[in-house]
């Protein structure tokens, strides 16, 4: 198994595919499902809303770029909803990613990430708590464009 993991770990660090470090470490995905774009228009719809808060204008520009309704933008587009449960420090939470992301250069991609969390306690999901988000366009090796974490319970 370690080659399975050294590979792993090599296509993250040059962030080939889909993979990044917040939905990978600490995570146990167990149910994920590709979403179908034609269908799925609110799901788009819900991006959209939740990425015109305090985003910052080239994070703007890229989700706009990516959402764009546009049939030519659409074809490009991938989404997914990835179910999941996260080990943070001594806290488990259950959560889901909405995930939008397009290839880039045939062996990248770029990503926007909405990761929806609720802790675990005794055994059961509580209600909402945290929402983080993630514009990572791909740009080489690099930290993510924008990313930002907003307390759920507000």
């Amino acid at each position: 198994m370690p080659k399975v993991e050294a590979w792993g770990s090599y296509r993250q660090s040059r962030k080939i595919g889909g993979s990044r470090p917040w939905n990978k470490y600490g995570v146990k995905t167990f149910q994920s499902y590709r979403l179908d774009l034609n269908q799925d228009t609110d799901l788009i719809e819900f991006a959209k809303d939740l990425s015109s808060g305090e985003m910052p204008a080239e994070a703007r520009a890229y989700v706009e770029d990516l959402l764009d309704d546009a049939p030519e933008s659409r074809q490009h587009l991938m989404g997914f909803l990835f179910f999941h449960e996260i080990i943070d420090g001594e806290q488990i939470h259950e959560g889901v990613t909405l995930s939008f992301g397009r290839k880039h250069q045939k062996r990248y991609c770029d990503r926007l990430d909405f990761v929806f969390e609720a802790p675990v306690l005794n055994g059961q999901a509580g209600s909402f708590s945290k929402l983080r988000i993630y514009v990572d366009i791909f740009q080489g090796v690099k930290p993510p464009l924008w990313e930002t974490e907003c307390d759920g319970r507000r």
